[in-house]
């Protein structure tokens, strides 16, 4: 059952930052209920299930549907993913990427 006292966590976020900046950015994305859902470690190695693989392959395929990103390090975990996401240049509302460039 969900506890708004024991579940709830503190933003990481700036208030006042823009997260469509051109950036690199760290990500972590949990599974509901800490449940591991991606495979399990063996001898310190993540050996991924067919849902592990699925979440692999989705990274990896992010900069063929988003052409205004790169990635760089990723890591699946048993109940959660970690990967850092560089954003290029920014969309602007007619969806057309402009120049501004991670220096």
């Amino acid at each position: 059952m969900y506890d708004r006292y024991k579940h709830s966590r503190k933003s990481m976020r700036l208030a006042s930052w823009d997260y469509s900046k051109v950036s690199a950015y760290f990500v972590t994305i949990c599974v509901k209920d800490q449940e591991c859902l991606f495979g399990q470690i063996r001898n310190g190695y993540m050996i991924l299930n067919e849902f592990g693989k699925v979440v692999h392959k989705y990274w990896f395929s992010l900069p063929e549907k988003n052409k205004n990103i790169d990635l760089d390090e990723f890591q699946v975990m048993p109940n959660h993913v970690h990967g850092i996401i560089i954003i290029k240049s920014r969309i602007d509302d007619k969806g057309m990427a402009n120049t501004n460039h991670v220096p």
